[in-house]
This record gives C-alpha cells, sequence and structure tokens, in this order.
C-alpha cells in the first residue's frame, strides 16, 4: 500500500502475552502504527476480536483483545470502534493490535523447555511464565526444574 497512498509504517511487532496460553500457545496478536506521509487521509477498517477476543480449547486461555486508536500529533491518544472509516491528519497515526489466538490445553502441561524458549523469543514475559505456565527462571534463562515443579503444583492446587 505505500507504494499506491501516500502512508508510512512506523512500527510493527508482535506483542507479549497477547497469545492465548496453553500447552499449546495461541499466534501473538500484532501490533502496528502507521499514519500518512504529510498529507490527510480517510482510513477505512474493521477489527475482529475487540468485542471477542478468541477463546482457549481444552483450558487453554483466551487470545488478546484486538484494540485500535488514533495517536494525535499532540501525542494523546483515542480509542476507535471496532469498525469506522476515520480521517486522519498530517502528523497523526492509526495504531491497531489485532487479537492473538486462543490456547489448547492447560498452560502448566507445557514443556518448561518450551516456555523458556516464549521468554527468550519475547511471546510471553517472565511475569507470564511464572504466573500463568507455573515455569520459573533461573539466572541463565533456562527454566529452574524443582521450582517449576513446585510453582506448577501451588497454581494446579490453587494455594498461589
Amino acid at each position: 500500500d505505500e507504494q499506491v497512498f501516500p502512508i508510512f509504517v512506523k512500527d510493527r511487532h508482535f506483542v507479549p502475552d497477547t497469545g492465548g496460553a496453553g500447552r499449546y500457545r495461541g499466534g501473538g496478536g500484532m501490533q502496528v502504527e502507521f499514519g500518512p506521509d504529510g498529507c490527510d487521509l480517510e482510513v477505512g477498517y474493521v477489527s475482529d476480536g475487540t468485542l471477542y477476543p478468541a477463546r482457549g480449547a481444552r483450558g487453554g486461555g483466551r487470545g488478546g483483545r484486538a484494540v485500535q486508536y488514533i495517536r494525535h500529533a499532540n501525542g494523546e491518544t483515542e480509542t476507535l470502534e471496532p469498525c469506522a472509516q476515520v480521517p486522519v491528519r498530517a502528523g497523526e497515526t492509526i495504531v491497531s493490535l489485532s487479537c492473538g489466538g486462543g490456547g489448547f490445553g492447560s498452560p502448566l502441561e507445557r514443556p518448561l523447555a518450551e516456555v523458556a524458549s516464549d521468554v527468550r523469543e519475547k511471546w510471553i514475559s517472565g511475569e507470564a511464565a511464572a504466573a500463568v505456565y507455573g515455569v520459573v527462571l533461573g539466572a541463565n534463562g533456562e527454566a529452574d526444574i524443582a521450582a517449576s515443579e513446585k510453582q506448577r503444583r501451588e497454581l494446579a492446587s490453587g494455594a498461589n
């Protein structure tokens, strides 16, 4: 689109902790920020997953909710509707976060090494690794097996 329309993409990245937790983690949501390149534009869009994010299956968690907003030239933001046609002025950008996919199976069944890898690759945060997946990471970024087994027992019993 950048070759046909006068727009620029300011940022594009996956957002940690937006894929539903599970034995099989749901795909993460992506954030994109774009705007007009020195002119005014009207942007039309439809956003799925804003009202109803993807549900997990067989104990998996929900995916992250979609959201979209406009960032005005002064830095203030304004949340936008799930479906709209919006004027975007020079100096403004649209920020869109797509919904994440739902997880499958209990996050407490995800192998420790896969959770540690997810943290290194920034699919999930270290906080989610411990609080949701029950995986305690050591200083080297690898799963601490004994501490993780204890954490998972506590999460499974509801003690945490």
